[in-house]
């Protein structure tokens, strides 16, 4: 382990825990605090190289 049950985890500690970082990013990416998203969908019914987009 990088950090043990010793003590908390420090922001020293950053650099050797990656897949920490990359969760916290992703976690950040998926959830919005704020929406401020626009849902995306077409203004009619259509058909793109054989697929059907209602």
């Amino acid at each position: 382990t990088v950090i043990g049950r010793a003590r908390q985890p420090r922001l020293s500690d950053r650099p050797q825990l990656p897949y920490m970082e990359a969760f916290i990013l992703e976690t950040f990416r998926h959830a919005s605090f704020v929406p401020f998203t626009i849902p995306h969908s077409t203004t009619r019914d259509t058909s793109l190289s054989g697929f059907y987009i209602p």
